[in-house]
């Protein structure tokens, strides 16, 4: 009986060592991308936002979304569609986006 539960204990070790691996490496990759997003320019940044699908945008730190320099006019159509599509009925930070994009899609089509 004391075996088997050495050999459970043992085996709920390596399956919690296994998960902490798996999310130091997702610190990492993590740590790696927002370093990434923050070298880049704000309208560099919401085009990576809407072409990178694997970008979580829950995830990204309000200070890396560029609510105060959202120009329409710097995108082309399909990106500023694949963002406002990425961004659905997010709140916060996000809306603010989403309000400037339609604002600027309105203008420029005046």
């Amino acid at each position: 009986m004391a075996e088997r539960r050495k050999a459970a204990r043992a085996a709920r070790g390596a399956e919690h060592a296994e998960r902490l691996r798996v999310k130091r490496v997702r610190d990492n990759e993590r740590a790696a991308l927002l370093t990434e997003l923050q070298r880049l320019a704000p309208s560099e940044r919401l085009r990576r936002f809407a072409c990178d699908e694997d970008i979580v945008l829950d995830a990204i730190p309000h200070e890396l979304v560029p609510t105060n320099r959202v120009d329409r006019g710097e995108f082309d159509p399909e990106i500023t569609r694949k963002l406002l599509k990425r961004i659905d009925r997010r709140r916060g930070v996000w809306a603010l986006v989403r309000r400037a994009l339609h604002q600027s899609t309105v203008e420029g089509q005046r």
